[in-house]
């Protein structure tokens, strides 16, 4: 299937949709803002446009199912990275249901972004009918017969076709559940122009979740779906969302302390089977609640029951900061939440003391002290950190927990997301949290959180590791760096480089036109920048290395402040002819025109005065007819630059000769005027001696 198209230029998305900026839909996209769309082919108006926020990108693997457009490139190296599908264009097309994306991109007639330059956009259904959220000025309290029929079946069966195209949806609450009129069934909402579960409060997820950042969550399971449609179910139950007004971090550690289900019905009088439905959609075991298939038929998924072991309470609260611990899971979050007092804790004795005797689990407090012992579980292999003994004490101490370093909690295949969300506006310009997420690429922390924790999965298929990452973190220059990675781990982010000048460039085929326009508004159409450092990185990771040598001398070029011989204008030019192909792209003679007075520098190496000439006036030309690749082709001709730097071996040589030549007349010069310096003397006193002579022979004869 084709890639589907960014239309910037062309006011159009997908060169179909339009979107009309003067009609917000609030309340139609979770949360998310929202502007009404036209199929311009069909003439279909029940559409939207979800705007995505510059630091969020979108799902891709969800985009590329249900569109199925092949997207960007994941790839780094011969791996997959991430859990989506990558270029696969293995898309089975809408899901009945859920607002299922119809394409992505960018328009310039589109809304901008908060931050003011042109935003990616998602296209879908507008919703059925109004969402769910105003439960108890609209729907109230909703009766069993409603309950099952109008939103566990429909919600249930569309979640289980999600789950046959291996995705989740991770965004079910009420301000993104629709109902176009009482009695009808349930509607999900978009949840694809974001990370999932970006915008779940605390309450409609589960602890191992809701811990995490918000970009960190992952995909999940179809499991954390069924947790969040139960809590929507119990709050239609009870006409109001349970736990309303505490903070995230009050719900997460109620819910750990009390489990899920006491913490959020409390003692509120539910019918027998809404209590055994919500019960079990809330089990702490993912694994323990109803699939989506079971869930269909509410009443077997009620008579579905899975025994499960009660978290162990403690006699007395362990005090740790502000929090008081009653059970090994609040701690971990504890934990979790301040990572230099945990390391401090974990190493003196007050943890060990409280898990035997307070909470009376030996075993558990051997294993703690077993990692703080020696946090790796091969010995010897790396030093013994705090951030290491942290996140492996959390791991020991609730295996469902997300990966905790250095404060930051998250879930391996979110790395990109989370990447994107904490390199705020610029890659290339790390802010808070990204030292700690390159700690992790560096170093073993991936690696080990997955191997601590090995009854949650089969190691060897988790997570691949962070061996391919490094490889393009170390990379030299503008080629490597967190800014590479974070491009390389999310295909769908949106280059942030300030010489775009505002224009949205997800894809590489989207650069040299947007470079295109960019120079054609150039004040100074002579300038030397063409590419800075957020674009290379953003090349380097779509590019897959074909670039790496070019952006690494643009980066040392950089820090110079002039460029004589024209290496930068070279390297700049060998990048954008790979962007516009040998002959077979658009022309860019404004982009042309801006790299031709660096370019031309680089002619210097032309020796003859009359092919330099020649191909100056043939450069210019090329220029003006803006193919990049002759340009390039006249500078770097081998065969000519052979042939000339012969010729001018040639000349050298034969300069060096005549340069001998005149040195050696010189100096046969010196030796004939010696020799008639001598000789005119020894000719001037024979020619005194005979003048002497005659005279004398004059006067004798007188």
């Amino acid at each position: 299937m084709s890639e589907q198209r960014d239309s910037a230029g062309s006011g159009l998305i997908a060169e179909t949709y339009l979107v009309d900026g003067g009609l917000r839909l609030p309340g139609e996209a979770g949360g998310m803002p929202a502007f009404a769309a036209i199929d311009q082919r069909k003439g279909q108006r029940d559409l939207m446009a979800v705007q995505v926020a510059p630091d969020a990108p979108p799902r891709m693997a969800a985009i590329s199912s249900m569109t199925g457009s092949v997207i960007g490139t994941g790839v780094i190296g011969s791996g997959m990275i991430g859990s989506g599908m990558i270029g696969s264009g293995m898309g089975g097309g809408a899901i009945d249901g859920v607002l299922s994306p119809l394409a992505h991109g960018s328009a310039a007639a589109a809304p901008p972004g908060p931050d003011g330059r042109a935003a990616l956009y998602v296209i879908c259904p507008r919703p059925s009918g109004p969402a769910l959220s105003a439960l108890q000025a609209g729907p109230g309290i909703w009766s069993e017969a409603a309950l099952l029929q109008n939103l566990v079946r429909p919600a249930a069966l569309t979640l289980a076709r999600l789950e046959e195209r291996g995705l989740t949806h991770r965004s079910i609450r009420p301000n993104n559940l629709y109902q176009p009129h009482p009695g009808a069934p349930v509607q999900l909402g978009c949840a694809w122009a974001g990370p999932p579960a970006l915008l779940q409060p605390a309450v409609f997820e589960p602890p191992y979740s809701a811990m995490c950042h918000p970009a960190g969550r992952g995909d999940g399971s179809i499991a954390d779906d069924v947790y969040a449609l139960g809590v929507v179910l119990l709050s239609l139950a009870l006409g109001q969302v349970p736990l309303a007004g505490l903070e995230p971090d009050d719900v997460i550690r109620r819910k750990l302390e009390l489990g899920s289900f006491v913490a959020l019905a409390g003692s509120a009088r539910l019918s027998p089977t809404i209590a055994d439905l919500v019960r079990g959609m809330l089990a702490e075991e993912p694994s323990h609640r109803p699939v989506p298939r079971l869930l269909a038929d509410p009443l077997a998924a009620r008579a579905r029951r899975v025994a499960a072991r009660p978290q162990t309470r403690a006699q007395s609260a362990l005090a740790f900061g502000s929090a008081q611990v009653w059970n090994a899971r609040s701690l971990a979050l504890a934990l979790s939440r301040d990572p230099e007092g945990a390391a401090h804790l974990l190493r003196g004795f007050a943890v060990d003391l409280w898990l035997r005797r307070a909470l009376g689990d030996p075993v558990l407090a051997g294993r703690v002290e077993a990692v703080v012992r020696d946090p790796d579980p091969e010995p010897g292999t790396r030093p013994v950190d705090p951030p290491t003994i942290v996140m492996r004490a959390v791991s020991v101490l609730d295996p469902l927990a997300p990966l905790v370093w250095r404060g930051l909690a998250l879930f391996p295949d979110a790395l990109g997301p989370l990447l994107a969300a904490v390199s705020g506006g610029q890659a290339s310009r790390p802010q808070a949290g990204m030292d700690g997420i390159v700690e992790l690429i560096e170093g073993d922390a991936l690696d080990l959180w997955t191997r601590a924790r090995p009854e949650r999965g089969d190691p060897a298929t988790a997570w691949p590791g962070t061996v391919e990452l490094r490889v393009p973190l170390r990379a030299a220059g503008w080629a490597g760096g967190p800014a590479r990675v974070t491009y390389a781990l999310n295909p769908l982010l949106p280059c942030r480089s300030a010489l775009l000048a505002g224009i949205c460039v997800v894809r590489l085929a989207d650069v040299l036109p947007a470079l295109e326009r960019v120079a054609a508004g150039l004040a100074d159409p002579r300038t030397d920048m063409l590419i800075d450092a957020e674009l290379g990185a953003f090349l380097a990771a779509r590019l897959s290395g074909r670039a790496d040598a070019d952006l690494a001398i643009l980066a040392h070029l950089d820090q110079q402040a002039d460029d004589p011989r024209g290496e930068r204008g070279l390297a700049q030019l060998r990048v954008l002819t790979l962007l516009q192909g040998r002959g077979t792209a658009q022309p860019a003679p404004a982009l042309a025109q801006a790299a031709l007075r660096s370019v031309t520098r680089a002619l210097a190496a032309w020796h003859h005065r009359g092919q330099r000439a020649a191909r100056e006036a043939a450069l210019r030309q090329a220029a003006e007819a803006g193919q990049l690749s002759d340009m390039l082709a006249l500078i770097e001709d081998v065969p000519a630059r052979k042939s000339a730097a012969s010729a001018a071996a040639a000349a050298s040589a034969e300069l060096r000769r005549i340069a001998a030549d005149l040195a050696s007349l010189d100096a046969d010069t010196g030796l004939r005027d010696a020799t008639i310096r001598v000789s005119g003397e020894e000719i001037a006193k024979a020619a005194g001696l005979v003048v002497l002579v005659c005279t004398v022979v004059a006067k004798v004869l007188s």
